[in-house]
């Protein structure tokens, strides 16, 4: 299997680098997603009213007036491959904390955001997309009655990071997301069947999401080789990218689902 869980430690890190990530890709549909809920609040912001002219309004010159809404909102984007200053740029004040600015550390996150939803519309791994990125600590499991059991320190490595998807506006990414398709859409071209359009693979990627059944309060796994599979055959046969959401802890999946049932309802 390509989403298993690796017993000695010295593997866990490398088979489990990029899982928060992707939860946050998963939860906000991909980091460009998230990024709009920082470019969202800054294209809507109010453009400052025009100074005081002494001449009546019918004589204003156009050149003093204030731009409408629509030339703000149409503020071109930037080429793809010059694309991670601006999204750095306004992804910063999003978050002050320091998860926030090691996710940013990334490159070519718009590239990230299409591999991992293809990934995920493929029902393929998504470990790889974002290996910079990893939980604190290592994966570990506890013995009872002859049995394993994740360990409850597991899910507990992914409480920040579920935090930080959290905390994001769904209604604000789900309105900026429509503003930067076409960025997206340069990227998701680059890689995916001509037929698939770049809509169909994020709503196929939130709505398999969604589907992952809810990790029971304790879940056993048991050791195949090098790694670990869970034991509940149910949960082996799903895809990697909701076996990495069960793993995160019944805790942990009921926020992430809630965060995406708010996001849908917006899209």
């Amino acid at each position: 299997m390509s989403d298993q869980f690796v017993q000695p430690p010295q593997f866990e890190t490398r088979r489990e680098s990029a899982t928060p990530v992707w939860l946050l890709i998963g939860a906000a549909v991909a980091v460009v997603v998230i990024v709009g809920a920082i470019v969202y609040r800054a294209l809507r912001k109010p453009a400052p009213p025009p100074a005081p002219v002494a001449t009546a309004p019918a004589e204003t010159s156009a050149a003093t007036a204030a731009p409408p809404a629509a030339a703000v909102a149409e503020e071109p984007l930037p080429a793809l491959d010059a694309s991670d200053p601006f999204v750095r740029e306004r992804l910063a004040p999003l978050s002050a904390g320091a998860l926030w600015a090691r996710l940013l550390q990334g490159e070519g996150l718009v590239r990230r955001f299409a591999a991992t939803i293809l990934s995920i519309d493929e029902r393929k791994g998504v470990r790889d997309s974002f290996a910079d990125v990893a939980p604190e600590g290592a994966f570990s499991v506890q013995e009872r009655g002859g049995r394993q059991f994740i360990d409850p320190a597991s899910y507990a490595r992914f409480d920040p990071w579920v935090g930080v998807v959290s905390a994001l506006d769904p209604e604000a990414t789900a309105a900026t997301w429509r503003r930067l398709k076409p960025l997206a859409e340069g990227a998701w071209r680059e890689i995916a069947p001509p037929e698939r359009t770049l809509d169909q693979g994020v709503n196929d990627a939130v709505d398999h999401l969604l589907a992952a059944p809810l990790g029971p309060a304790e879940i056993e796994v048991a050791p195949q080789g090098l790694v670990w599979v869970y034991a509940d055959r149910t949960l082996e046969s799903l895809s990697p990218a909701q076996k990495l959401l069960v793993r995160t802890g019944r805790d942990n999946q009921t926020a992430l689902r809630a965060w995406l049932e708010a996001f849908r309802a917006r899209l």
